[in-house]
């Protein structure tokens, strides 16, 4: 289970782990991967062929958690380019049992291959 206190510890990674291919991920997003937030992870990795999200060299993830419902949205954008940020992808989640109300994970592009990272990793 993910605890805030050891999520705030994440601001750079040692680490880097090739993942799915072309995808990068960080030691943070490693650690919520370990602790019951792999199914985030595999949301974003599920939408990579997506036209929206494949133009982007930069998407801005949040997941908002209803900790009374335990139900959430995941909604990428592209980070806001200076006109207003645009939504890439939208999603709800029936249930969830993260208990963290709100997470922010970057993508970003590096070469060939993105990266996935916690917002204090970037």
């Amino acid at each position: 289970m993910i605890k805030l206190n050891e999520l705030a510890q994440y601001t750079g990674s040692e680490h880097f782990y090739l993942y799915n291919g072309n995808l990068v991920l960080t030691d943070g997003i490693r650690y919520l991967m370990d602790n019951g937030c792999a199914w985030l992870i595999d949301i974003i990795v599920s939408v990579r062929g997506l036209p929206a999200i494949q133009a982007e060299d930069f998407e801005a993830w949040t997941l908002t958690v209803d900790l009374e419902t335990h139900t959430a949205k995941v909604i990428a954008t592209d980070g806001d380019k200076g006109d207003g940020a645009v939504t890439l992808y939208r999603q709800n989640i029936e249930y969830t049992d993260c208990p963290v109300k709100e997470l922010k994970l970057y993508v970003s592009r590096e070469g060939h291959r993105k990266t996935i990272m916690l917002n204090s990793e970037y």
